[in-house]
C-alpha cells in the first residue's frame, strides 16, 4: 500500500507519520490498547465518510489518526499555556497516568540483582560488605557491578531483600 492512500485519508505528512510511529513504539501496553480503541472509532468515522474506499487503507489511516490524537494530547500538555477542554483534560489525565508507567524501565544489572536477591541476602546476612558482594558477583557470574549500585538496589527494594532476610533467619 502506498503512502498516497494513507495521506489521502489522514492528511498527515510523511515526516509526521514517522514521528507517530516512534511515539506509538515507546508507549506501554495500556496506552496502546487505548489507541486501538480510538482506532476503531476512527475507522468507522472514515468508513462513513468514504464508503467505497479500500478497507485496509482505511484501517491504517484510522490507526494513524488515533495515534495522532494521543500525540496531540501529549503535545498540548507540554505547552506552557494549556488551552484544553475538560474532556481533553480528563482524557489526557488518564493517558498521562498510563504512559508514566512506561518510563519505569529496569536495567539489565538491576534485573540481574533482583534475580539473585536471595543470594545477595545470604551474603548480607553473613555480614559481607557491598564491596565483597561486588567481587563475589564478578568472580562467580563474570558481571561487573559496583558496590554502590548494589547498595542502591538493596535500598530501592527493601521489601524484596527484607523478605529474603526473614526467610534466611527462620
Amino acid at each position: 500500500m502506498s503512502n498516497d492512500k494513507i495521506l489521502l485519508y489522514t492528511n498527515i505528512s510523511v515526516l509526521t507519520l514517522k514521528k507517530l510511529d516512534y511515539f506509538f513504539r515507546n508507549q506501554n501496553l495500556e496506552v496502546k490498547i487505548d489507541i486501538f480503541t480510538e482506532k476503531r472509532n476512527e475507522f468507522f468515522r472514515l468508513k462513513n465518510e468514504n464508503p467505497s474506499a479500500n478497507f485496509s487503507a482505511l484501517e491504517l489511516a484510522a490507526f494513524y489518526n488515533a495515534i495522532q490524537i494521543f500525540y496531540n494530547l501529549r503535545q498540548k500538555a507540554m505547552k506552557k499555556n494549556k488551552t484544553m477542554s475538560t474532556s481533553e483534560i480528563k482524557k489526557y489525565g488518564n493517558f498521562l497516568i498510563k504512559s508514566s508507567t512506561s518510563l519505569k524501565k529496569t536495567s539489565k544489572k538491576e534485573n540481574f540483582l533482583l534475580d539473585k536477591s536471595s543470594m545477595i541476602c545470604g551474603l548480607i546476612f553473613e555480614n559481607k560488605s557491598y564491596r565483597e558482594i561486588s567481587l563475589f558477583i564478578k568472580d562467580q557470574y563474570k558481571t561487573s557491578i559496583s558496590h554502590a549500585y548494589i547498595r542502591q538496589i538493596v535500598e530501592k527494594y527493601p521489601s524484596i531483600f527484607k523478605k529474603n532476610e526473614e526467610k534466611i533467619n527462620d
